[in-house]
């Protein structure tokens, strides 16, 4: 009796999870049966119980409908065998889950393209979520998956429903970020217009910036690092907010800015009230846009119908 965790299931395991899980034989899916009763105590083992108490059902991949039972805290999803080599880790002998990459293909599925480019984002970075739901301190993690991977994942695997769709996602999956508000920063700025963005160059996440001997002096290092930097541009986007909250981060984030600022970069600060808020984000984006060079046309600013859908997709869903 063994069970595959997936869709939901899987997605808030691998925001929580600390690494990569090892990859099994895909033809271990065709013994699933979907009997969660009898993995209770096993599967309790393996994945957190912010995890399992995030949604009123678990959510599995069955070979067949006839290995779907009756249980009313269970959603099945069927899959006819064979699943594609990388699409499936081990959890324990008897929990397997769907990888990282399948696991972006069924976003894909039930959620819009920004969405799933956010939890690409995420699975990207350098940052899992805790397991303690007010905790402001992020744990920091190894990049569960990265884009060229990613992409030979989707491309391969055509047939595997959400591939085609994730596909669309990918050119808008940010690497490097180490915080949730970085990469939703990012992509509001940078996803086309059609999507609620200023479609704007992507930035590179968390870059190293590297320092003269003065400024090495005073930060006491050789370089620093920017949340979302535009080398060419010497531009910096800074996010200022939930997860920088501790007196200590502010104050170090302090120094680092001015130090930025004394070495000639543009420093621009995003707070959470501005992230969430229309107005307040055209002028953040005006003023990046002007940065790089870029004119914003005033049709794309404003409370447009992919705005609202974005912020609410963001932040409110």
């Amino acid at each position: 009796m063994s069970i595959c965790l997936s869709h939901t299931t899987a997605q808030d395991f691998w925001l929580h999870a600390a690494m990569r899980e090892p990859e099994t034989d895909p033809r271990a899916f065709e013994s699933c049966t979907g009997d969660v009763a009898a993995c209770r105590d096993e599967l309790a083992r393996v994945v957190p119980s912010t995890v399992l108490d995030a949604n009123e059902r678990i959510h599995v991949l069955v070979p067949r409908r006839g290995a779907r039972s009756s249980a009313s805290s269970v959603s099945f999803h069927i899959h006819t065998p064979p699943l594609a080599p990388g699409a499936l880790q081990r959890l324990s002998p008897n929990v397997v889950i769907v990888s990282p990459e399948y696991s972006v293909a069924q976003m894909a599925l039930h959620h819009s393209i920004p969405q799933t480019a956010l939890y690409g984002s995420f699975l990207c970075g350098s940052y899992r979520l805790p397991l303690a739901p007010d905790s402001i301190e992020l744990p920091t993690r190894s990049a569960l998956v990265n884009r060229i991977d990613l992409d030979t994942f989707l491309h391969a695997n055509q047939s595997l429903r959400g591939c085609k769709i994730a596909q669309r996602a990918l050119p808008w999956i940010i690497e490097g970020a180490a915080s949730p508000p970085e990469a939703q920063v990012a992509l509001r700025l940078c996803l086309p217009f059609r999507y609620g963005g200023y479609n704007l160059p992507l930035p590179q996440m968390n870059a190293v910036i590297d320092l003269d001997a003065d400024e090495q002096g005073v930060m006491g290092k050789s370089f620093l690092k920017g949340d979302a930097v535009w080398p060419d541009a010497h531009l910096v986007v800074e996010y200022d907010g939930y997860y920088h909250a501790s007196s200590s981060q502010m104050e170090a984030d302090a120094v680092r800015r001015a130090t930025l600022r004394h070495a000639g970069w543009t420093v621009i600060e995003v707070t959470r009230r501005q992230i969430i808020s229309i107005d307040a984000f055209d002028q953040i984006a005006q003023l990046v846009a002007k940065q790089l060079g870029r004119r914003l046309r005033n049709e794309y600013l404003g409370a447009t119908a992919a705005r609202l859908r974005l912020i609410d997709e963001f932040f409110y869903s």
